[in-house]
C-alpha cells in the first residue's frame, strides 16, 4: 500500500527544475513502510532515538555530526510542569521500592535495574524540588537523504550503529514516515509519541550547540563549523592570553577574516591596525573610525617622546635610552649609538629642559655633545627629515576615536631599515598611550604583512616583548602572514629566532587558511599535532575556510558574515589602468 502526498500547483517532476523551496518542503512525496521517496527524486528515512543511557557527557553526539551525507537532526523540547514532575517520579519511586521489597520478602535478589532506578528517582526528585535542575521531554529525530535505496539503507545501517554504539535505543519509523520527516522540517511541529523526560544537565549535552568545543560560549563569531553545524566562537578572555596567529596565501580570505574580527573586537574594545598595503581605510571610515596616512606630508606628525600619564619618569627614561639605542643601530648600525651614558645624558636634558621634548631635539642635543655621538645626531637628523617625518612632531596620539588604522604605503616604500624603525616607533607610541594594563577589554594590535617586523633585530625584539607581556599591559597582538615561511625565514638574526618562538608559541589562537606550500602544511602538522586529513584539507580547501586552534580546542571552520558587509570587508584586486590590457 502507498499513500501519496501532493500539495496543490503543478508537481516539479513536470517542470524538471527543482528549487530551493522545494528542497526544503517538497511539494510531493511517496510514503512506503520504511522511507519516502521525494519529487526530486531522492529517498529518505527517519530514525527516532527511544532511549538513552544513564549517563550521557559533553559531545557525545560528535560521532554523528562528523558522519558525511546529506542529513537532518532535529531536537523537540517542552518544559515539563515541576509540580507534574515530581508525581511522576513520586509515582516511579513507589514502583521501584515496591518491586524491591517484594524481592526482599520473597527471599530473591533484588533486581539490579529497579535499584538503579529507585536511586536515580530519588536524587532527581531532591534536584527538582530544591530547583537545581528542570525536566524536559525531548524528541531526538534523525531523517537521512540518498538518491537510491541501495545507498539509503547503506547510511541508516551506520547511522544506527553510530547510535547505538553511543548506547542509545533507535527505532524505525515504520509507517510513520510521512510525520517523522515533517518533525524534522523547520516547523517546530512533532506528531510522534517518542518523547523522553531529560533533566536539563543531560538535554545541554544532548544539544547540537552545547556538544561542540567552541560553541555555547562569549566572544567573537569566527564561522561555521563544517563538521558540527554550529557556529565557532572564541572568547580570548578566558585563554591564556589574547594573541592571534593567522597564516594564510594569498588569496585565501585572510584580510577579510581580519576585518570580520577586528569589527567585532570595536565593539567592546580599542582596535589599531598596522596597514603596510592601504588597504583598511574604506572599512575604518565606515566604522566611523580615524584612518591616518602617514607620509611625512599631512597635518599628522607625532611625537613618540610624549610620556604617557600612568608611567614613571625613571622608567620612561630607561625605556627610552633602551629604544634610541636600537632606533639608532637600525637606522645607521651597530656602531652608530653612542655609549649608553650619552644616550641617558641627551635623554634627560631633552626631558628636563623647557623646549619641546621631541626626536629632533635630541638630535640636536647629541650633535652638542661632542665628536662620538655626531654621527648618531646626524643619522637620526636625515631619518627625521626623509622616511621619519612623521614622528617628528611635537603631540601623542590622539586617543578620542577607534578603531584607528595607520595607512603605511608611504613609509614601507622607503628604505628597509626606515620603514622598519617606522614601524617600531608606532607600535611603541600605539602600546604606551592606547593600552591600559589591567582593563578587561584589551588593545587589539593588528598587524598585517607582519615578516616585516622580522626583518631586523629591533623590531623583532619588539615583537617579542609584545608577544610575551602583552596580557599584563593589556595588549592583544593579531599577526596575520602569507606562510610559515614568512616567519621562519624572515631576519635571520637571534632576535628574529626568538620572535618567531614567541609567535608560534605565544599565540592562544592559531588559525590556519589555505596553504600553498606541502612542506610547510608538514612542519605545521608537526607543530599543532594535525592529522592526515586535516593537513591535506589545508592544501586544497575553498577560499574563506580554515582550521582554528585554540589550545586543545580545534575545528574546521568556514568563515562566516553578513552579506550585508561583504563589500566592506571583501579586498578586490586593483583595477588595470585605462588602456592597460585584462
Amino acid at each position: 500500500m502507498r499513500v501519496s502526498w501532493r500539495s496543490r500547483g503543478r508537481s516539479p517532476l513536470a517542470e524538471g527544475v527543482v528549487g530551493w523551496r522545494e528542497l526544503a518542503a517538497p511539494e510531493g512525496l511517496r510514503e512506503t513502510p520504511t522511507h519516502l521517496e521525494l519529487a526530486d527524486g531522492r529517498v529518505c528515512c527517519t530514525l527516532a532515538v527511544v532511549g538513552y543511557p544513564r549517563e550521557v557527557s559533553l559531545n557525545w553526539l560528535e560521532a554523528l555530526f562528523a558522519q558525511r551525507g546529506e542529513y537532518r537532526l532535529a531536537q523537540h523540547i517542552e518544559p515539563v510542569d515541576s509540580a507534574s514532575a515530581l508525581r511522576e517520579l513520586d509515582r516511579d519511586l513507589r514502583q521501584s521500592t515496591a518491586s524491591l521489597m517484594l524481592a526482599q520478602a520473597t527471599g530473591r535478589s533484588p533486581d539490579a535495574e529497579d535499584d538503579s532506578a529507585a536511586r536515580d528517582a530519588q536524587a532527581l526528585r531532591a534536584e527538582l524540588a530544591r530547583g537545581e535542575v528542570r525536566l524536559f521531554r525531548a524528541h531526538l529525530l534523525l531523517t537521512i537523504f540518498a538518491r537510491e535505496r541501495q545507498e539509503l539503507e547503506r547510511r541508516r545501517k551506520e547511522a544506527v550503529a553510530l547510535l547505538e554504539g553511543q548506547m542509545l535505543t533507535v527505532r524505525q519509523c515504520l509507517w510513520e514516515q510521512a510525520p517523522g520527516f515533517a518533525a524534522t522540517l523547520p516547523l517546530g511541529n512533532c506528531a510522534l509519541p517518542v518523547p523522553r523526560n531529560l533533566d536539563s544537565r543531560a538535554l545541554l549535552a544532548s544539544l547540537a550547540l552545547g556538544g561542540t568545543d567552541f560553541a555555547l560560549s562569549q566572544g567573537e563569531v569566527w564561522g561555521v563549523d563544517l563538521r558540527r553545524h554550529s557556529l565557532v566562537t572564541v572568547d580570548r578572555r578566558r585563554l591564556p592570553n589574547g594573541h592571534i596567529l593567522c597564516l594564510a596565501a594569498s588569496g585565501a580570505g585572510k584580510s577579510f577574516w581580519m576585518k570580520n574580527l577586528l569589527s567585532q573586537a570595536a565593539l567592546c574594545g580599542r582596535v589599531v591596525v598596522l596597514d603596510p598595503t592601504g588597504e583598511y581605510g574604506g572599512w575604518c571610515s565606515a566604522l566611523g573610525g580615524r584612518s591616518v596616512r602617514l607620509d611625512g606630508e599631512g597635518t599628522e606628525s607625532l611625537n613618540p617622546l610624549a610620556r604617557p600619564p600612568h608611567v614613571p619618569h625613571a622608567r620612561w627614561l630607561a625605556e627610552w635610552e633602551e629604544r634610541l639605542s636600537g632606533l639608532l643601530a637600525l637606522l645607521g648600525g651597530p656602531d652608530v649609538p653612542p655609549p649608553a651614558a650619552v644616550l641617558r645624558q641627551a635623554l634627560q636634558e631633552v626631558f628636563c629642559g623647557t623646549g619641546p621634548r621631541s626626536l629632533g631635539e635630541v638630535a640636536g642635543v647629541l650633535g652638542r655633545q661632542g665628536p662620538s655621538s655626531r654621527v648618531a645626531a646626524r643619522t637620526l637628523r636625515e631619518a627625521l627629515g626623509g622616511g621619519l617625518r612623521s614622528f617628528a612632531g611635537e603631540r601623542p596620539l590622539s586617543a578620542h576615536r577607534q578603531p584607528q588604522v595607520f595607512d603605511l604605503r608611504a613609509t614601507a616604500a622607503q628604505l628597509p631599515a626606515v620603514s622598519s624603525a617606522a614601524l617600531m616607533l608606532l607600535a611603541h607610541h600605539v602600546v604606551d598611550h592606547l593600552a591600559v594594563p589591567g582593563r578587561d577589554a584589551p588593545l587589539t594590535l593588528a598587524v598585517d604583512e607582519a615578516h616585516h617586523l622580522l626583518e631586523h633585530p629591533a623590531t623583532a625584539r619588539l615583537l617579542e616583548v609584545m608577544l610575551r607581556t602583552g596580557r599584563k599591559n593589556g595588549v592583544s597582538v593579531l599577526l596575520a602572514t602569507q606562510s610559515l615561511g614568512d616567519l621562519s625565514g624572515a631576519g635571520g638574526s637571534p632576535q628574529a629566532a626568538r620572535a618567531t618562538r614567541a609567535a608560534l608559541t605565544n599565540a592562544a589562537t592559531v588559525l590556519l587558511l589555505r596553504q600553498q606550500n606541502a612542506r610547510e602544511v608538514a612542519q605545521l602538522r608537526e607543530m599543532y599535532g594535525l592529522g592526515q586529513r586535516q593537513a591535506e584539507w589545508l592544501l586544497n580547501c575553498p577560499v574563506g575556510e580554515g582550521l582554528v586552534l585554540a589550545g586543545a580546542r580545534r575545528a574546521m571552520v568556514r568563515i562566516l558574515a553578513p552579506d550585508c558587509l561583504h563589500p566592506l570587508f571583501r579586498t578586490d584586486p586593483p583595477e588595470p589602468p585605462t588602456g592597460a590590457p585584462p
